[in-house]
């Protein structure tokens, strides 16, 4: 079992080189106060809602485990979709706790899904409809009728055991399909900084205490310069 002294080590590891000198995570991921690394759990989200973030305020919780970093210990964020969702994210490098890679739950009008948040647990979800009333089910039973065959094949190949659950193998061959294919990257430009802007003004909105920021739209960064988006592209 780790000790708080062995995760602050862990900790220090991913900031500090060898030499003593800071990593680039010391900058870019600790460096900074607010959601500094919001793409991984963002990306999945604007996926499923095929959605935009509009607006964020972020709140921290103040810096007890290592008080000299920029960073809070655990950092909050709101954020309200163009189709009129909350979404709410939390970022913790530095708490003294085992790691919890990811954890999902999303809650809607038709039901409702809980990843598991220890490594015992298995993911649930409850279909309004479909579920036993007030049962819920695990996830994986659903898995041979609404898992595509590729990602479902992959969990018992080689790339189950790859970093991640195997899931960086994913987009690389979903890159490498789109080339000889000759169609569009499945995460174009505009995906990437939707998933990556809500971030940045995060850490406008925590020096506010918190204030609700607008997020730009990226697809009017070019405004000007004769590539405006068509008409039935725009999302404000």
């Amino acid at each position: 079992m780790m000790t708080a002294r062995t995760e602050l080590l862990a900790i220090l590891e991913w900031h500090t080189a060898a030499d003593g000198s800071p990593t680039w995570r010391r900058y870019w991921q600790a460096g900074r106060d607010g959601v500094t690394y919001p793409t991984h759990s963002l990306g999945p989200l604007l996926e499923w809602f095929d959605d935009r973030i509009v607006a964020v305020s972020c709140v921290g919780a103040g810096r007890h485990t290592q008080p000299g970093y920029e960073l809070q210990d655990t950092v909050i964020l709101l954020a309200r979709t163009q189709r009129e969702r909350l979404l709410q994210m939390r970022l913790d490098l530095l708490s003294n706790r085992p790691e919890l890679w990811s954890y999902y739950s999303v809650q809607g009008t038709a039901g409702a899904y809980e990843s598991p948040r220890v490594p015992q647990a298995q993911p649930v979800v409850y279909l309004h409809g479909r579920s036993a009333p007030d049962q819920w089910e695990p996830l994986e039973s659903y898995a041979d009728r609404f898992l595509p065959a590729r990602y479902r094949d992959s969990f018992h190949g080689q790339s189950a055991h790859e970093h991640h659950w195997g899931s960086d193998t994913w987009p690389v061959r979903e890159f490498i399909d789109a080339i000889f294919a000759d169609r569009g990257s499945p995460i174009d430009i505009y995906r990437s900084l939707d998933m990556t802007l809500p971030g940045i003004v995060s850490e406008q909105s925590i020096a506010q205490h918190g204030q609700w920021l607008q997020v730009p739209n990226p697809r009017y960064f070019t405004s000007g310069i004769g590539v405006n988006p068509l008409p039935e592209v725009r999302m404000t």
